[in-house]
C-alpha cells in the first residue's frame, strides 16, 4: 500500500526528531526560506528532485510509520 505524504508532515517530522529548518535546506539542497514556505504550505508545486531529497532525509531519520 502507497502512503502519500506531503512535504508539510515530512518537514514536521523532521522538526520532531531534531532537525532544524536549515537542517533540513542544507541537506535537501534549498534555502531555510524555501523550506519554511514548504513547511507552512505557501509552495503547492516544487521540482522533482526537492520531493525525492525530503522523502530520502525523512526515510533516513524518521522510523516511525504511518498508518
Amino acid at each position: 500500500m502507497l502512503l502519500r505524504m506531503n512535504a508539510q508532515q515530512l518537514i514536521s517530522d523532521l522538526r520532531a526528531v531534531g532537525f532544524r529548518q536549515s537542517d533540513i535546506a542544507d541537506s535537501i539542497g534549498v534555502t531555510q526560506c524555501t523550506v519554511s514556505r514548504l513547511a507552512n504550505g505557501l509552495i503547492g508545486r516544487f521540482r522533482y528532485d526537492i520531493g525525492e531529497n525530503l522523502a530520502k532525509l525523512h526515510r533516513q531519520h524518521c522510523s516511525r510509520r504511518r498508518k
